[in-house]
């Protein structure tokens, strides 16, 4: 029997460009892989070589000149850069059609200003949504930034969260926002995190001769980067000289961090990286004795502490809701509490660099925990699910 088709849509710009190295095309292209284990056939939309749309799509003198020109208006900016993204979400929908006209259902992981729900609606296609973020609220935090566009932005994914017949959020505290902020039906929200397994690291890892303190990810700014670097520069003295700090990946805080390194009494022990291949974050992960996670916005997966898990490095992870729903305080991490961070991140460093025994059983209880609470199966069961209604 012929399986359904899913299209896993995802309208997030330049995804088959810089975002390559970011956590959410990861995550969208392990899912694509999933179709051998389910009864759906999953395609990843937009294709992994750019249209020729998308390669011309380079912004025209005119709009660079306006752009110029509302730069003393910030927020008549934002709002020229949202009607232009509008435009192009609509152009998204069209195209998406015109490559798979006939879909059996759509896995959407919503982005900021999508309608897709209303070509949804109106061939009434089966609809799930990946819901990652209030998605206003988090161009907030990236650009600091409003836009007279808040209300349709808002609005669009309003629409999308009530028409969909299932919805996938990372955690309780994100289901209850959810339930509260959108009034939708909780009988359609599955509570899931984002992760993306590999198991061809653990079986490499041991728990000798790792010198690293290690942060893998976005430089964003509710990661806090700049938190790891203070922590690091307070125990530094009581190290052994081996142990090192190494910063690996990019994002907008990257220049910031780079001038905190500058001035940083501790910089010959800290490397930074940038964005590194497959192979050299493989290399990297054999290095790394404990895995962090600084900081996070309250909705967020975690997905970079499921990375450290497979990879079986012991993690600290930060005082959030949906970190603390997935992961408990001194059983499968420690957790850096939100009241003195600096002061609770150091003191946690020096006490699971120094403790083998400790790394050793949050790994164990980590590993245990994602094998039978958040296993691959389960998630399995809900990609099934896309097609039932």
């Amino acid at each position: 029997m012929k399986k359904k088709q899913v299209i896993l849509v995802a309208n997030i710009p330049d995804l088959l460009g810089n975002q390559r190295n970011s956590a959410v095309y990861n995550y969208l292209t392990y899912l694509s892989t999933l179709s051998g284990n389910t009864e759906v056939d999953i395609h990843v939309f937009p294709h992994k070589t750019k249209s020729k749309t998308e390669k011309n799509n380079k912004r025209s003198p005119i709009v660079v000149a306006l752009a110029l020109l509302f730069k003393p208006f910030p927020k008549l900016k934002k709002t020229l850069s949202d009607f232009l993204l509008l435009r192009q979400q609509d152009n998204f929908v069209k195209r998406l059609f015109e490559a798979y006209p006939n879909p059996d259902g759509i896995l959407e992981f919503y982005f900021y200003g999508s309608q897709l729900y209303k070509e949804v609606k109106k061939r009434n296609l089966p609809y799930t949504v990946f819901y990652d973020c209030p998605v206003y609220d988090q161009s907030i935090e990236v650009t600091s930034l409003h836009s007279y566009y808040k209300t349709e932005i808002n609005r669009r994914q309003l629409e999308a969260l009530r028409l969909a017949n299932q919805i996938i959020g990372y955690s309780d505290p994100v289901k209850e926002f959810i339930l509260n902020t959108y009034k939708v039906d909780s009988n359609k929200i599955r509570v899931f995190p984002t992760f993306i397994p590999d198991d061809g690291i653990l079986s490499e890892f041991n728990f000798e001769n790792r010198n690293y303190i290690g942060f893998i990810g976005s430089f964003l700014s509710w990661h806090k980067v700049e938190l790891l670097i203070s922590a690091f520069e307070d125990i530094v003295s009581e190290l052994p000289n081996e142990a090192k700090l190494v910063l690996i990946g990019k994002g907008e805080e990257w220049e910031r961090i780079e001038e905190i390194l500058s001035r940083s009494p501790a910089k010959e022990r800290i490397v930074l990286t940038g964005y590194v291949s497959l192979s050299e974050l493989r290399q990297w992960r054999k290095k790394i004795r404990i895995g962090v996670m600084p900081g996070s916005n309250w909705y967020g997966s975690p997905l970079k502490l499921f990375e450290y898990l497979f990879a079986g490095i012991p993690f600290i992870a930060p005082e959030t809701p949906t970190v603390t729903y997935i992961f408990r305080d001194k059983v499968e991490c420690l957790i850096t509490k939100n009241d003195n961070p600096i002061e609770s991140l150091s003191e946690n460093l020096l006490e699971l660099y120094r403790n083998i025994d400790l790394r050793k059983d949050l790994t164990t209880n980590a590993l245990s925990r994602m094998n039978t609470t958040f296993s691959e199966d389960k998630l399995v069961q809900i990609l099934n699910k896309i097609v039932e209604y």
